[in-house]
Order: C-alpha cells, then structure tokens, then sequence
C-alpha cells in the first residue's frame, strides 16, 4: 500500500514537472519547414513571404538557432503564420528552379547573398518572391528577442 502512494505521488511529481517545463516560451509545436523548391513554388503560388534558414549540419551556431530561435513559441507562430519556412543546406547536390532559371545548391546559395559567401547560419527574408523583389539577410545567430523584433519588421512591413 505504502509502495502504490509512493508511486502515485511519484507520478504526481513528475506530471507537474513535465507540466511546468512545457509553460512558457518553448513547447511542442514546430515550425512547418519546407525544402527549397517545394517552399519557392508554395510562397511564389501564394504570394507569402519566404523566410530561408541556410545552414550545414557540422554547424554549432545553426544547432543554437534551432534549440533556442526556432523553438520559440511566439517566433513559431509569427513564422508559421506569415512566411514560407525553408530550410537550405546548400552543401546537399541538387539542382532548383527560381524564377526560370536552374541553379545548383551552390549558385543558389550565392544567389540569395547577392553573389557572396556568407556564413552559417544565415536567415534569409524575400518579402516578394511572386515578384522576385530583393532578399534581405541576417548573418549569424541571432537570439529569440533580437530575431522576433526581425520577424516584427518585416510582418509590418508587408502586411497589405
């Protein structure tokens, strides 16, 4: 009898814990991420904003944004709600359809920074891809409040 309390309480416990843990800013909910062709031709059909997380999977600040930027509820919901998520390492081999033109992985990374090489990660906002407009760009990590007043921006900026 004293071993089921035991138990029961232990149980207790541990709900509230997990209860605890999972209030606040970071839950279950993910970002809905889309490989580059696949988020392109969604954004450009829909006239939504892309945003683009070009990464590599040897790099420890692009781990950082996933465990602490993009598990963020509130940065979740902003970016499911107004962008295309996609996630582009540019070290996998393929090829990509952007506006007509075909680019290997690594035209298109050079594509996105304007024709330079820039670092891991690097968050990329192309606010207009229907109309193929400019793509601005964030180099580095980049913690939750900086990144969410970023996600404000340019919300705000697009809304019509």
């Amino acid at each position: 009898m004293q071993k089921n309390i035991l138990l029961s309480s232990l149980a207790l416990v541990f709900a509230a814990i997990v209860s605890f843990t999972t209030i606040g800013s970071k839950n279950n909910s993910n970002i809905v991420w889309y490989d580059f062709q696949e988020g392109y031709d969604l954004a450009v059909k829909q006239e939504k904003m892309i945003m683009v997380d070009m990464y590599t999977e040897w790099c420890g600040y692009c781990k950082l944004m996933d465990k602490n930027t993009f598990s963020d509820t509130g940065i979740i919901h902003k970016i499911n709600k107004n962008f295309i998520a996609i996630k582009f390492n540019p070290e996998i081999d393929a090829k990509y359809l952007v506006d007509g033109k075909v680019m290997s992985s690594g035209e298109l990374k050079l594509w996105l920074g304007g024709g330079k090489h820039y670092g891991y990660p690097t968050t990329y906002f192309w606010t207009k891809p229907h109309k193929n407009n400019k793509i601005d760009l964030l180099v580095g990590y980049q913690k939750p409040k900086e990144f969410d007043r970023m996600l404000d921006k340019y919300i705000a900026e697009n809304s019509n």
